[in-house]
């Protein structure tokens, strides 16, 4: 799903600056806030939430109403997915390799 990419690295924020580069958001620019996992009802799930800021709007819609969409808080949400799944898959491969040596 790899619709979005790391565009900076904000220093003064200390986080990274993403941009969507397909769909209707395509050309957004946002960056992570605080992430939480907890438990969900159901034992094999959980929950993660998350805070985001968008930076840059692609057109004229506010930044604010960009924020506000549920369209986008739904892929903002399914990125940080991916994000966590690729990071979770990199560091089993590592240490896969790591136990292998």
């Amino acid at each position: 799903m790899k619709n979005y990419e790391i565009t900076e690295f904000d220093s003064e924020r200390g986080t990274a600056i993403l941009k969507i580069t397909e769909g209707k958001f395509s050309g957004t620019e946002f960056y992570f806030g605080k992430i939480s996992f907890g438990e969900d009802t159901d034992p094999n799930n959980y929950k993660v939430t998350f805070d985001f800021t968008v930076t840059k709007s692609p057109d004229e819609r506010s930044v604010q109403e960009i924020e506000n969409s549920v369209e986008c808080q739904t892929l903002i949400g399914d990125i940080l997915i991916d994000i966590l799944e690729e990071h979770t898959k990199s560091h089993e491969s590592n240490h896969s390799t790591e136990s292998n040596s």
